[in-house]
């Protein structure tokens, strides 16, 4: 197994107490976290789970009744309220940092580190100052400008799982590879014509997964700082061009986004996800265990892919209003906080800490209005008729349906499944073929988009409910725009239906749900003139 000394292992840890007392900038940490995972300063027991889940970097979400919390809220909620307030959770943190226990001391680092504070007690966003000004000394920068070694790392990926996800974590930690770099973001500058099957290579999932990397980092919008010089973003230095702006690489990447979408590079791109999402499929059907590379790279593939194919929806004024209407709609969900007779809170949407945020690997993309202005011409076009085939529509589905019908997920498979859904929306809202691909979804004999539907929406992670809510709202919006009405009349009966035998455990979690059915039953109201005259079908219930 590879052993990595990480920028973390070479800061030395402050110390947390000082004459007997916790250090005030600790107290601030615990305070920040209250915070963070409470409102109205109180925190219920959903917010802890919620923060339990983060603290401790726990891939599930505990149970309300886990020991963990309903130790906490024995000792410290003093009151019996049903909740803790400020002073007792902070209480917590302190007196186990000022315990004799060596392990409980541990745990508290533990804590801090999976919340991303550093051994410096800084974030560990901020720029660490390093004692080597020369980026080029530095061992990153070196292994990975050693292309022997570099090959070396890059073929171990083709031997066993755990192997392979060692020298895949290793890649990504060194500084990115500049002959892969270049190869990709300078296509197009000579006379040749661009081979897309050479630089995707979908016959070497490694290297097709490298690449889909360096073209995610294209859509980032990276801000580079001279002090953080042992950086994955200091691309200045894999270029070997140290003075070049922000602008300059940003227009860099702009011309090569012209050339990928012009010569037929996204098309492409495309290609291979139709491929990828059969094979997986195929392999679900048969039983058959999809690899740790196969899962990040179809991850990548659906990420890339729907961020070009959204971007170059902007030019529908219906999409903006889509998109201003579920913006207004969790605006309004965000400043609620609704207690019901139980005590348990609803519709609150917690802020994630930037380790979440680096650890679930989301990007910062550049600005929409920046992509939509690009894409607006014949690129956007362009990126349009990639979709000509309605197939790829129904293999998302059956994929999605073997995902949901996984008793236990990965990581990977868990981001596969938002991002799939979150693509599929826009994608059949907005396709010339949904008629098609409705059609096959109505069928009497055909429920899977029902389950994948219900099973998002009731999804006990609340970042799931709203992404699935928006995909869907997105798809009826865009599908009422187009006057399909036969297929808003097939999700509101299907909706409809389900609320009127919907247990009281799904209750708890239907928020999202409702949302979704009024905006259908908006449909009715806003289009009864169309009902009148029989252009609309009638609802069978």
């Amino acid at each position: 197994m590879l052993t990595l000394i990480t920028l973390e292992d070479q800061i030395p840890r402050r110390e947390l107490i000082k004459d007997g007392e916790v250090i005030p900038e600790v107290i601030e940490i615990f305070n920040s976290w209250f915070d963070s995972y409470s409102t109205d300063n109180r925190m219920m027991n959903e917010h802890l789970a919620r923060f339990l889940k983060i603290v401790v970097n726990s891939k599930d979400m505990p149970e309300l009744d886990d020991k963990r919390i309903t130790n906490l809220f024995e000792t410290y909620d003093k009151g019996k309220n049903g909740y803790l307030e400020r002073e007792g959770f902070v209480k917590f943190y302190t007196l186990c940092t000022l315990d004799n226990d060596p392990n409980k001391r541990s745990t508290v680092w533990q804590n801090l580190n999976e919340m991303g504070v550093r051994n410096d007690l800084k974030n560990i966003s901020e720029p660490y100052q390093s004692f080597n000004s020369d980026p080029k000394m530095l061992p990153r920068y070196l292994l990975a400008h050693d292309q022997v070694f570099f090959n070396t790392i890059f073929n171990l990926q083709e031997l066993n799982k755990e192997i392979a996800r060692d020298a895949y974590d290793f890649l990504n930690i060194i500084t990115t590879n500049p002959v892969i770099y270049k190869q990709i973001l300078f296509s197009g500058k000579s006379n040749e014509e661009i081979k897309w099957e050479s630089q995707l290579d979908e016959k070497n999932i490694y290297k097709l997964t490298y690449s889909l990397q360096i073209i995610e980092s294209f859509l980032e919008d990276i801000e580079l700082t001279s002090d953080n010089v042992d950086s994955f973003s200091n691309e200045e230095i894999i270029l070997g061009m140290k003075d070049i702006s922000l602008n300059e690489l940003k227009n860099m990447k702009m011309e090569w986004m012209k050339v990928f979408i012009k010569n037929d590079g996204y098309s492409f791109l495309i290609h291979i996800l139709e491929k990828k999402l059969i094979e997986y499929s195929r392999n679900v059907k048969d039983n058959v265990e999809n690899s740790l590379m196969s899962n990040i790279c179809l991850d990548l593939l659906l990420r890339i892919s729907r961020i070009f194919f959204s971007s170059s929806l902007n030019k529908f004024k219906v999409y903006r209003k889509i998109n201003d209407y579920i913006s207004n709609l969790r605006g309004e969900k965000k400043s609620d906080n609704i207690v019901d007779k139980d005590n348990q809170v609803n519709n609150v949407e917690e802020v994630e800490n930037d380790l979440l945020l680096l650890r679930k690997q989301s990007s910062n993309m550049m600005d929409s209005n920046e992509l939509a202005g690009f894409f607006k011409g014949e690129l956007g076009e362009k990126i349009l008729n990639s979709f000509q085939n309605p197939d790829i529509m129904l293999n998302i589905i059956e994929m999605l349906m073997g995902l949901i019908g996984s008793q236990k997920r990965s990581e990977e498979e868990s981001n596969i499944l938002e991002t799939s859904f979150s693509f599929f929306g826009g994608l059949l809202g907005f396709s010339p073929n949904a008629m098609e691909v409705e059609k096959v979804i109505m069928s009497s004999n055909n429920k899977q988009f029902e389950k994948v539907c219900l099973f998002g929406l009731l999804n006990k992670d609340l970042n799931t409910r709203l992404l699935f809510s928006n995909s869907l709202i997105t798809l009826c919006m865009a599908a009422r725009s187009n006057q399909r009405f036969e297929f808003i009349s097939y999700m509101f009966t299907f909706i409809f239906n389900f609320i009127e035998n919907m247990d009281s455990n799904q209750e708890k979690y239907s928020s999202e749900l409702f949302d979704l059915f009024s905006n259908l039953f908006e449909t009715y109201l806003m289009n009864e003139k169309q009902i009148e005259k029989g252009k609309n079908i009638k609802i069978k219930i």
